[in-house]
C-alpha cells in the first residue's frame, strides 16, 4: 500500500516545503543538509499540474519528482485511480516507482531521458517503439471484470466533463467562422451522437488498459539504455484500444498551436497501425495481423481521433476558467472543437 503523508506543499514555498516529503522518501540526504543543500527544480508546467525535481547532487539519476495537482483537477481526474494506475505499471515493469502521496500531490520516480520530438516520432524507429510500447501497455496490463463492464474512459469523461459547461459562455470558434460557437447544449449533441455511434457494437477493436494521453512531452525517451516510456498516468482508464493511436495522431500535430496538417494521411496511419498490431497480436498469441483487420482498426482509430477533439475541447473549455497555470486554454479548445467540426462530416 502506498504511503500517505499528511503534508501540503506549496508551489510558492516549494524549497522549504519539500522537506516534508524527502524526509520520508530520502532521510540519508537529510543528514547534512546544512552542508549540501538539496537542488530543486521547477520543470517546465504541464497544462493540468505542475511538476518539481528534487536531488542530493548534480546527478539526475536519483531525482524524486513531486507531482502537485493543478487548482480544480478533481474535476477530471480520481486521484484514487491514478495511484491504482501507478502500482499497476510498476507491478507490469512498466512504469516508475510511487514513493508516496501526500495531500495535494504525489512523490515518484525520475525516468531518465528527453521528451520525444515531432522528427524522431514520426522516423520508423520510433515509430516501431512507441507503437510497441502501447501494445504492451494493451496486452500485459491487466484489466479486472469490473474495469471491462465499465463504461469506457471516453464516454465516461465526455459525458462527466460535458455536464460541467452548462453555465460556461458560449465558445465561438474563430478556427471555423465568426458566428459559430459551441455552448452546453451543442456539447451534449455531440457527445450524444458520438455514444450512439461509436459504442461497443459499432467498434471492433478490443476494450483494454489505455494511457489515454500520449503525447510528445509524455514520451520519455533515453538514449543511452536505448528506452522509451510513457509518463503522466492520471487518465489512466479501460477504453477501446484504439483511442490511444488515434489520440496520438491528433497530438502529433502539437499542443498550442496545432497544425493539423502533420495529421497522418490513411496510408501513413496504416503503418502505425501495422506496427501496433504486429506487436499486439504476438502478445497476446494472435496471428500477425489481415490487411481486413489493419483497415479495421484505422477506421476505429479515426473514430477515436475524433473522440480525442471533442474530449480535449471540452477539457480545455472548462480548463479556462479554473485553471491557475499560464495557458491558453481557451485558444486549445477553439483548435480541437474546429477541427473536430471540421472532420466530423468524413467519418463514418
Amino acid at each position: 500500500m502506498t504511503e500517505r503523508i499528511e503534508a501540503y506543499i506549496s508551489p510558492t514555498n516549494f524549497e522549504k516545503d519539500v522537506f516534508k516529503i524527502i524526509e520520508h522518501v530520502r532521510p540519508n540526504w537529510l543528514v547534512d543538509s546544512t552542508s549540501k543543500p538539496l537542488i530543486t527544480i521547477k520543470f517546465t508546467e504541464g497544462t493540468t499540474n505542475t511538476i518539481f525535481g528534487v536531488r542530493e547532487n548534480r546527478s539526475m539519476d536519483d531525482t524524486v519528482l513531486l507531482k502537485l495537482f493543478g487548482t480544480g483537477t478533481d474535476i477530471f481526474i480520481d486521484r484514487d485511480k491514478e495511484v491504482a494506475t501507478f502500482i499497476k505499471l510498476q507491478n507490469a515493469g512498466l512504469g516508475s516507482q510511487l514513493y508516496c502521496r501526500f495531500e495535494n500531490g504525489l512523490a515518484y520516480q525520475y525516468i531518465t531521458g528527453k521528451p520525444l520530438s515531432y522528427s524522431l516520432a514520426t522516423t520508423p524507429k520510433f515509430i516501431e517503439k512507441v507503437t510497441k510500447h502501447m501494445a504492451e501497455w494493451h496486452a500485459l496490463l491487466d484489466v479486472s471484470y469490473t474495469e471491462v463492464s465499465e463504461e469506457p474512459f471516453i464516454y465516461d469523461k465526455i459525458g462527466n466533463w460535458v455536464e460541467q459547461c452548462k453555465h460556461y459562455p458560449k465558445l465561438m470558434l474563430k478556427y471555423i467562422c465568426p458566428d459559430f460557437t459551441v455552448d452546453y447544449e451543442v456539447l451534449k449533441a455531440e457527445f450524444d451522437w458520438m455514444d450512439k455511434n461509436f459504442n461497443r457494437h459499432s467498434m471492433s477493436c478490443p476494450i483494454v488498459f489505455c494511457h489515454n494521453d500520449i503525447l510528445l512531452n509524455n514520451i520519455i525517451y533515453d538514449e543511452a539504455s536505448d528506452v522509451l516510456r510513457f509518463i503522466d498516468l492520471e487518465y489512466g482508464a479501460t477504453n477501446f484500444s484504439a483511442f490511444d493511436l488515434g489520440n496520438y495522431f491528433n497530438k502529433l500535430c502539437g499542443l498550442g498551436k496545432m497544425d493539423y496538417s502533420r495529421f497522418p494521411k490513411e496510408n501513413e496511419q496504416k503503418i502505425y497501425i501495422k506496427e501496433y498490431l504486429s506487436h499486439f497480436n504476438y502478445l497476446i498469441d494472435k496471428h500477425p495481423p489481415t490487411e481486413q483487420e489493419i483497415h479495421a482498426f484505422y477506421i476505429d482509430a479515426n473514430r477515436m481521433s475524433l473522440a480525442s477533439l471533442l474530449l480535449w475541447g471540452v477539457w480545455a473549455y472548462i480548463q479556462n476558467s479554473i485553471s491557475d497555470i499560464d495557458f491558453d486554454y481557451l485558444d486549445y479548445a477553439n483548435y480541437n472543437f474546429s477541427e473536430y467540426f471540421k472532420r466530423k462530416p468524413t467519418i463514418s
